[in-house]
């Protein structure tokens, strides 16, 4: 049982980390038919008002911000934030669909009911056996970008363990590459400010440059379906940089990982 902090910090991240992550998922699912969906704005919030983001659906694209929509077509409401995690969890929770379970506007709800569902990939649960490649690719890109939204995010809200890494006044970029298809996500961080971005950062040297060596390197890697010394041995995984703070990182990443699950 999480407390209303721990859950108020969950809920933030979910809203601001993972539901983002469904431009990527959108992207994947083009199709000529897509034009089809129409657009519209879906706004998911806590009832007390406290936490809010939007999901803009415009055609076959999706985009989120994070503020509260004026006039959106459909609201989904939760009544705190130990809902809203259940929910993005794939527990039994959901929330409160004004107007009336979203049959007003029928087409933007299962739009946005599927590519939420689309998330479930990163449930570590979900067979690796049963993904293409071009899955696993799209499980790394997102899995990637989740991390270093989760972090920068995180640092933002002063949580303890991504604010360790910062101590001293001075910017640090950690990177994670993809050798084999030219895909990766930055972290830079510095006491007062941590920010996040997909590719490469070109603006400075990484201070820690994490290089997996194809689409399987980084999915075993990342998944932990293969053990991350066996990957540094086989020459999958090579790191650049400061190896104190590659296994900071890497700790941080765990974390993370942990926090969000409730594991």
């Amino acid at each position: 049982m999480v407390t209303h902090d721990e859950a108020t910090l969950r809920a933030r991240v979910f809203l601001r980390a993972v539901l983002p992550l469904v431009r990527l998922l959108a992207e994947r699912s083009r199709s000529p038919w897509s034009l089809a969906l129409g657009s519209g704005a879906i706004e998911l919030s806590l009832a007390d008002g406290s936490l809010a983001s939007t999901l803009w659906l415009e055609g076959p694209r999706a985009r989120v911000t994070h503020e509260r929509c004026e006039r959106p077509d459909v609201r989904w409401v939760f009544r705190d934030a130990g809902s809203l995690v259940d929910f993005f969890l794939g527990r039994p929770s959901l929330p409160k669909i004004t107007p009336w379970m979203g049959l007003a506007s029928p087409r933007i709800s299962a739009r946005a009911l599927s590519l939420l569902l689309g998330l479930r990939v990163l449930d570590p649960k979900h067979n690796p056996r049963t993904l293409s490649l071009e899955d696993k690719r799209l499980r790394v890109k997102m899995l990637l970008a989740l991390v270093t939204r989760a972090i920068a995010e995180l640092h933002r809200c002063e949580w303890p363990a991504a604010r360790s890494i910062t101590k001293v006044d001075r910017e640090r970029v950690f990177q994670w590459s993809i050798a084999a298809t030219g895909d990766g996500a930055y972290l830079r961080m510095r006491p007062d400010r941590a920010c996040a971005g997909t590719g490469a950062y070109g603006a400075r040297e990484p201070f820690v440059h994490t290089v997996f060596r194809d689409v399987e390197s980084a999915f075993s890697a990342l998944t932990e379906s293969a053990s991350q010394m066996e990957g540094f041995r086989g020459g999958a995984v090579v790191t650049h940089g400061s190896p104190e703070y590659a296994r900071k990182i890497a700790f941080l990443m765990q974390q993370v990982d942990a926090m969000l699950t409730g594991q």
